[in-house]
């Protein structure tokens, strides 16, 4: 990507790519309940691939500059905002972040992330092939 954005600059950038998940995944707030622990696993998701992306050595040292700064960045805004965060499991889900991406800078291999679980297996959205037909009313 970043590859691509140098040679022609109306391509988006890696940061800008990057920007806009966080955007929608850490920035967005969070509903309550069973939503909200979905938006959750969801971040957990971006900070794990953000920091698998920084410590990949087969990406070009651009490419983990660029996630690196931007798990610092990400967490530079938890900590501005985590004093606004009523829900408490709102809460225990940044400081928890802002632990993360404080250990990744201080050493990124000692860093113990859980590997996020694998999807449900499942007809692609819209394979409507083998749909039984059962009623929907």
């Amino acid at each position: 990507m970043v590859e691509f954005h140098s040679r022609n600059a109306t391509n988006p950038s890696l940061q800008e790519v990057l920007d806009a998940i966080i955007a929608a995944t850490w920035k967005t707030p969070h509903p309550s309940g069973y939503q909200g622990e979905i938006a959750r696993v969801v971040d957990d998701i971006v900070l794990f691939n953000l920091f698998s992306l920084a410590t990949n050595d087969q990406a070009t040292t651009q490419v983990r500059a660029i996630a690196s700064q931007t798990a610092g960045t990400l967490k530079e805004w938890m900590l501005h905002n985590k004093l606004s965060i009523v829900d408490t499991s709102e809460q225990a889900h940044v400081l928890f972040a802002i632990k993360q991406v404080e250990q990744y800078q201080k050493d990124p291999k000692k860093l113990d992330l859980t590997t996020p679980s694998e999807p449900p297996d499942g007809p692609p959205i819209g394979d409507d092939e083998d749909f039984s037909g059962w009623p929907l009313n």
